[in-house]
C-alpha cells in the first residue's frame, strides 16, 4: 500500500514540475482514504511556507475539522525540511514515509532529526525508501533541465538588439581626427548621437578627440564622475535651472545669452573654478547664436573684462541643423572675420573658430573651409558615417558604416496586396502614406517599430534586396519579394541606420545594448 500512496504523492510533484516548481508532492492518509494534497508552490505563490508537507496538512486539517491529525500517514517524495518536520510533530502525524532523503536539508535523520527528537512531545514513526529511484529521478530531471535553461536564456541573444563596435568607432575617430588635423583643425566629438555611451565616449577621446560633447549636462556628468580627463563640452545652450551643474560637470559650454553668462560666471565664482565659454553666432541657419557681428563683439568684450570667473575660449556658429543651411566658405568668412576683429580688440588669440559639425565636413574635404576655423564638433561624421556618402556624395576612405548594426526578429511571414483595402484615412501619426498597387508579394514583419526608431525610412537593410514598406509603433514591414535569402519566422533582419535612428535606438529601453569590443 505504501507504494500505491506514493505514486499519488509522486502526481503531485508532477503538478509542481510542470509550474517550474522544485517537483515535491505529498499526500496524507486516514484510514485508507486520502484526506490532504500538497506540492510546492512558493516560487508561483511567492511564498517561502508553501512546501508540499505544508499545503497537504493545511489541506488535511480543512478537511478532517481540526489542527490535530491522529491515525494519520504522510507520504512525500523528498525528506522534509526542518519547518515541514516542525510541522508534522506539531500536527501529530503518526507516520511518516519518504521517497527519498535530502543529503543538504533533511530533518528527518540526514541533517537534523526533529521527527525523532524526545524532547518534543511527539515522534512519528518513519519510514525512507518507498519508490526512491521514481521520486529521486524526478528531482534530478527536474534541475538538469533548469540548467539548460538558464544556459540556453543566457546564450540567446534578446531581440531587437543594438551592436555598438567599438573598434570601428575607434578607427573611425583616428581617421577623421588626422584629416582634420592636417587642415589645422581640432575635433570635439559629439556623444549625444549614440545616447552618450560611456564606453563610446572613452573610444573618441583615445581616437584622437581634443574635447568630448554632448547636448546633455546628465551624460557629461556620468563622463565626469568615471573620470575621464579629456576637456567636456556641453554643445546646448545652458538652461537656467541647470547652471549648477553646467559648471560642476563640464568645462566649457556654448553660449549666446548676456543673462546666461552672467549665471554662469557667479556660479564658477560659487565654485571656485574658471569656466570656458563659446559665444555664437548665428549665420542665417535661424537656431542659436547672437544674429549681428557689433553684438557679438560687444558680448566677447563683455566676458573678458567683466566676468571673471569666465574665460572666453573662442567662438562658434551652427549650420544646417535647424534651417538647412549650408556651411560654405561665405559663411565661415564671417566666423572667421568676427573671431579676427575680436582678438584684435581683446590683444589675444582664441582657443577656438568653431565652424559646425559634420555638414561641414564635406566643404573642408573639398579645401573650402577658411583658415580661421580651427574647431569641428563631429558626432555623425565618426560614429554613424551613413550621411556623408547618401546626402553630401563625400566618401572618406577607410571610414567603417558599421559602427552600429541594428537587429529586429521576424514575427510575421505572409503574401499581401501591396495597397491597402477600403477608404484610406490618416495612420496612427496623422499623415496619409502613398501606396505603389504593385500586386501581391512576400513581407515580413519585424519586432521593431516607430516608438523604437522615430521613423522606419531611416534604417537601411543590410540585405540589398530588401525594401522597408513602412511601420506602426509596434513593427516594421519589409518587402523581401526580391530577396534571395529564404527568410524564416524568428531568423534575424540586420540594418544599418541613420542619425535619426541612431539618436532613438541608443535611447530606448525597449532596444537592448550589446558593445563590441
Amino acid at each position: 500500500m505504501d507504494e500505491l500512496y506514493m505514486k499519488e504523492a509522486l502526481k503531485e510533484a508532477y503538478k509542481a514540475y510542470q509550474i517550474n516548481e522544485v517537483p515535491i508532492g505529498a499526500v496524507i492518509v486516514r484510514k485508507g482514504e486520502i484526506v490532504g494534497r500538497g506540492f510546492n508552490q512558493k516560487e508561483t505563490l511567492k511564498d517561502a511556507t508553501l512546501h508540499a508537507e505544508i499545503t497537504a496538512i493545511k489541506d488535511a486539517c480543512n478537511k478532517l475539522g481540526g489542527w490535530r491529525l491522529p491515525g494519520c500517514t504522510m507520504y512525500v517524495t523528498l525528506e522534509p525540511c526542518p519547518m515541514c518536520a516542525g510541522a508534522i510533530v506539531n500536527s501529530r502525524i503518526e507516520k511518516l514515509v519518504i521517497g527519498t532523503k535530502d543529503l543538504k536539508t533533511g530533518a528527518c535523520g540526514s541533517v537534523l532529526d526533529i521527527t525523532n527528537n524526545q524532547h518534543l512531545n511527539h515522534q512519528p514513526e518513519v519510514k525512507f525508501g518507498v519508490l526512491e529511484e521514481e521520486c529521486s529521478n524526478i528531482l534530478k530531471d527536474f534541475f538538469i533541465q533548469l540548467r539548460k535553461n538558464r544556459k540556453r536564456e543566457e546564450t540567446m541573444e534578446r531581440y531587437p538588439v543594438l551592436e555598438f563596435n567599438l573598434k570601428k568607432l575607434y578607427n573611425n575617430t583616428k581617421i577623421v581626427t588626422r584629416l582634420c588635423e592636417d587642415n589645422g583643425i581640432k575635433v570635439a566629438g559629439i556623444i549625444k548621437g549614440f545616447g552618450g555611451i560611456e564606453e563610446g565616449a572613452e573610444e573618441m577621446a583615445k581616437g584622437g578627440c581634443y574635447q568630448i560633447g554632448s547636448s546633455r549636462i546628465e551624460q557629461l556628468k556620468s563622463l565626469k564622475e568615471r573620470g575621464m580627463e579629456v576637456p567636456l563640452l556641453l554643445v546646448r545652450i545652458p538652461m537656467m535651472c541647470e547652471i549648477e551643474d553646467v559648471v560642476k560637470y563640464s568645462d566649457l559650454c556654448l553660449v549666446s545669452e548676456k543673462e546666461t553668462l552672467n549665471l554662469l560666471n557667479k556660479e564658477a565664482k560659487n565654485q571656485n573654478k574658471i569656466y570656458g565659454v563659446v559665444l555664437m553666432y548665428d549665420l542665417g541657419d535661424l537656431r542659436e547664436g547672437v544674429f549681428s557681428k557689433e553684438e557679438l563683439i560687444q558680448l566677447a568684450e563683455y566676458v573678458e573684462y567683466e566676468l571673471p570667473n569666465l574665460y572666453l575660449e573662442g567662438v562658434g556658429s551652427n549650420l544646417s541643423c535647424y534651417g538647412s543651411v549650408a556651411p560654405a566658405t561665405e559663411n565661415l568668412n564671417q566666423l572667421g572675420n568676427a573671431a579676427r576683429e575680436i582678438e584684435e580688440n581683446l590683444k589675444r588669440k582664441l582657443n577656438i573658430v568653431s565652424g559646425g559639425g559634420t555638414t561641414t565636413l564635406p566643404l573642408m574635404v573639398g579645401g573650402g573651409v577658411p583658415e580661421k576655423i580651427n574647431h569641428l564638433r563631429i558626432g555623425e561624421g565618426i560614429n554613424n558615417t551613413q550621411d556623408l556618402p547618401l546626402y553630401w556624395d563625400t566618401n572618406i576612405e577607410g571610414l567603417d558604416p558599421d559602427v552600429f548594426i541594428l537587429k529586429a526578429q521576424i514575427v510575421e511571414l505572409n503574401e499581401k496586396p501591396t495597397h491597402p483595402i477600403g477608404q484610406l484615412m490618416v495612420n496612427a501619426f496623422g499623415d496619409l502614406p502613398h501606396y505603389d498597387d504593385r500586386g501581391i508579394r512576400k513581407r515580413a514583419i519585424v519586432a521593431l517599430g516607430n516608438q523604437d526608431l522615430g521613423d522606419s525610412s531611416r534604417i537601411i537593410p543590410k540585405d540589398k534586396d530588401i525594401s522597408v514598406l513602412g511601420a506602426s509603433s509596434d513593427h516594421t514591414i519589409l518587402d523581401i519579394h526580391d530577396s534571395k535569402t529564404e527568410y524564416k519566422l524568428g531568423d534575424i533582419v540586420e540594418f544599418n541606420i541613420l542619425y535619426q535612428a541612431m539618436l532613438m535606438t541608443t535611447l530606448s529601453d525597449y532596444i537592448h545594448k550589446k558593445i563590441v569590443k
